[in-house]
């Protein structure tokens, strides 16, 4: 298990415990670490947590020490009720979603710390993308995790 995975996996965790009970606007019933067909969904707000790109800085040459930053997406499926509302309800139930996500990851962010190898979470930015003719969107947070390894750096 690498620490990327580790981290992958904590943040799978973490994001499942969206709840109103817990104080979030949301309940997250489905949380994936792949893309899901938002056509074929059943469950909203549907989650799926995505590990990207990594980058790698020396630290230390001989001690074979170095900084990686791994790359996440949180891409977060809605579907609203018939918005009769020119799209604002949808557009508030985006907005909802992207504040629950946030508030999660940086209200865990020790958690996280504690269970993984993580030295750093930075938000980076999100986006949604709508249509209004079916009141379903999908929101996308990126956000990058910094952490350090031993060892050869990958080709």
């Amino acid at each position: 298990m690498s620490y990327r995975s580790d981290i992958h996996d904590e943040i799978v965790s973490i994001l499942g415990n969206i709840s109103k009970t817990n104080g979030y606007v949301n309940n997250i019933n489905l949380v994936t670490k792949k893309i899901e067909d938002i056509e074929t969904l059943s469950t909203f707000p549907t989650l799926s947590v995505i590990a990207g790109s990594q980058s790698y800085q020396i630290i230390d040459e001989q001690e074979k020490l170095y900084s990686v930053k791994s790359s996440f997406v949180v891409i977060g499926y809605v579907k609203s009720d018939t918005d009769t509302n020119n799209g604002a309800i949808l557009s508030q139930d985006c907005d909802d979603l992207l504040n629950d996500i946030k508030q999660c990851i940086l209200l865990n962010d020790e958690t996280i710390f504690d269970n993984t190898e993580a030295l750093e979470i930075k938000l980076q930015n999100d986006t949604a993308i709508y249509d209004f003719d079916n009141n379903i969107a999908t929101v996308m947070l990126s956000f990058e995790a910094t952490y350090n390894e031993v060892g050869i750096l990958p080709n």
